[in-house]
């Protein structure tokens, strides 16, 4: 019998999911969190997969989440946030256990982090020195939902970005350090991509990098931000050459691209990349561009009549300005 029939009646899919039957409404009502099918009374009937999603619910609440961040996530995604609260809460215990016999006493012990309340950008730093990427993804899966999508992105994924920055340029991180961090980053923030991508209706945009910029988080983050300002946003990765970055745009009828730049390029190359990016684009499609590097392309971005956008901040001023006139343009229409 298939997991998706709809045959249990709420008293039912209450008990078994370890909720009330109230509690089971308000979350439909108020989130839609799970959609029941009806019966030729107006009987809700549940399937076996939305008990196993309000069971997942019921003990990610239990655990102090917020019903209303999680409702939208998808059934596979409250299990892989689970499964991180779950090892979460074992590396806890060990640490627990390894203070408690006395080791590291002076200094907390090799490889203790100690995890009090909400994820802190300190929390992800000890983990990466010790070069735990299972244990920093799950932090992070935590932090994303703990903070929600704009502030995961201002609190905790870019600042950890700019200290792994100066962490390298200093020296006191490893290639190994490096990786260990691309690997978390690059799944945290890709779950999140691929949760809010599915939104629709806003105005359409297109994310990617430059021709030749290889470093993608910076795009990933902008992407993730303009999908929490309404924006529908197709994340086509980096490295994108113009051409393919037109028909992209033309494809999905985007009104914006958001490009970042994080490494230092030669100059006239990448200037050039801009320039073409553009013209393939049209006059019409707004470029904003961020990104550690783009401050050097100043001159070009404004003879191109793009964005430049080096904080977060800035770049949702930017979004709002741009759905504003094509709202505006279409009132006029």
């Amino acid at each position: 019998m298939s997991t998706s029939e709809p045959r249990y009646a709420i008293r039912i899919a209450a008990r078994r999911s370890g909720l009330t039957a109230a509690t089971v409404r308000a979350w439909e009502r108020r989130y839609g969190a799970v959609q029941p099918a009806r019966s030729g009374t107006e009987r809700r009937l549940y399937s076996e997969a939305e008990i196993e999603r309000l069971r997942r619910l019921r003990e990610l609440t239990d655990r102090g989440h917020a019903i209303g961040r999680i409702a939208q996530l998808t059934t596979d995604a409250l299990g892989e946030l689970l499964e991180a609260e779950r090892a979460l809460e074992a590396l806890e215990a060990r640490n627990a256990d390894q203070a408690g016999r006395g080791s590291g006493e002076a200094d907390g012990g090799a490889g203790t982090v100690a995890l009090r309340g909400a994820i802190t950008l300190e929390d992800c730093e000890r983990t990466l020195a010790d070069l735990d990427g299972t244990a920093l993804h799950r932090m992070l899966m935590r932090g994303m939902v703990e903070l929600g999508p704009e502030r995961f992105i201002d609190r905790l994924v870019a600042p950890l970005c700019r200290a792994i920055g100066d962490r390298w340029a200093e020296g006191s991180l490893t290639v190994a350090h490096e990786h260990v961090a691309s690997v978390a980053l690059r799944n945290a923030l890709g779950f999140l991509l691929e949760t809010m991508q599915g939104a629709a209706g806003g105005p359409r945009l297109v994310a990617t990098t430059p021709s030749e910029e290889r470093h993608e988080f910076g795009a990933m983050m902008s992407a993730i931000v303009a999908a929490a300002a309404g924006w529908e946003v197709t994340y086509v990765g980096p490295d994108l050459p113009a051409a393919d970055l037109g028909a992209a745009v033309q494809r999905r009828g985007a009104r914006a691209v958001l490009l970042s730049i994080v490494s230092q390029h030669e100059p006239a190359r990448m200037d050039a990349e801009l320039r073409a990016a553009r013209a393939v684009v049209g006059a019409d499609v707004a470029i904003i561009v961020g990104g550690a590097a783009a401050a050097a392309h100043a001159e070009t971005l404004a003879g191109i009549g793009a964005i430049l956008t080096e904080e977060f901040t800035v770049m949702r001023t930017a979004l709002d300005r741009v759905r504003g006139r094509g709202a505006a343009r279409a009132s006029v229409g």
